[in-house]
C-alpha cells in the first residue's frame, strides 16, 4: 500500500487534515462493539451492585458519551463534528465471564 492510499497522508507521506467542506450533508452512524473478560469476584460485585464507586454500567455509560464527545481531541487529524445522539449499551455476557458493550453515534452533517 502507497502513502497515498491514506486520506490523511498526501503524495509524498506528509500528514494532512482532510477537507471535508464539499462532503454531502448525511445522517451517519458508527458503531462499536467490544467484550471486556473478569473474573467472578469482579462479576459478583457488579452483578449485585456493590462496587464501592456505584453502579458500574451508569459510570461506564457517562465515560462513554464523554469519550463519544472528545472523540476529536483523541484520534490524531479527526475533524470535531455535532453529535446528535450516543447510545450505549452494556451486557452481561452469556456465559458470565464479563460485559459486552456497544456503542453508537449518531451525527448529520
Amino acid at each position: 500500500m502507497k502513502s497515498n492510499d491514506f486520506t490523511h497522508l498526501d503524495a509524498q507521506g506528509n500528514a494532512r487534515v482532510v477537507d471535508i467542506g464539499d462532503k454531502p450533508i448525511t445522517e451517519r452512524v458508527a458503531i462499536a462493539k467490544g467484550e471486556i473478560i473478569l473474573n467472578q469476584k469482579v462479576m459478583s460485585l457488579i452483578r449485585e451492585k456493590k462496587v464501592k464507586k456505584g453502579d458500574v454500567f451508569t459510570v461506564a455509560e457517562i465515560a462513554g458519551i464523554q469519550a463519544a464527545k472528545r472523540t476529536h481531541e483523541l484520534i490524531p487529524l479527526c475533524h470535531p463534528i455535532l453529535i446528535q445522539q450516543v447510545k450505549m449499551n452494556i451486557r452481561f455476557l452469556p456465559d458470565d465471564s464479563g460485559l459486552e458493550i456497544t456503542s453508537s453515534v449518531k451525527s448529520t452533517g
